[in-house]
């Protein structure tokens, strides 16, 4: 009865040291993946930074070639020139804007989506080291 007994706690014992050692491997590669996940979210960072630093410089431009334009006393043939150049780099400013507003939202979104997914493993690890 007493090898019974034994037999049967080195039994538990091994099933005990495969179950700690499955959920060891499964929580570092969770690990893993929010390492990975938090490479994504700096990225994205650095891609809206970059993002917002072309939208302040097109504005800047922008603003710029309309004060060059307002300071010149030119000829009217010239004048009218000018400002159909500026009418057209004004739309393409506004066109630029516009785009990278959207890809600025898109950044956002899949930021949170990264986000979020940092916040769900990170709780299932914590859940795990308890």
């Amino acid at each position: 009865s007493k090898e019974l007994q034994k037999a049967e706690m080195e039994r538990q014992m091994v099933a005990l040291k495969k179950s700690l050692e499955k959920n060891r491997n499964e929580s570092l590669a969770q690990e893993k993946v929010l390492t990975n996940y938090r490479k994504s979210l700096d990225h994205l960072q650095k891609q809206r930074s970059f993002l917002q630093k072309r939208v302040f410089d097109t504005l800047l431009e922008d603003f710029l070639f309309s004060q060059a334009l307002k300071g010149q006393n030119l000829a009217s043939s010239n004048d009218v020139i000018l400002q159909v150049a500026f009418e057209n780099l004004h739309q393409s400013t506004l066109s630029k804007m516009s785009q990278l507003s959207q890809e600025e939202k898109e950044l956002n979104v899949q930021a949170l989506k990264v986000k979020s997914s940092i916040q769900k493993i990170s709780s299932v690890i914590d859940e795990q080291k308890t």
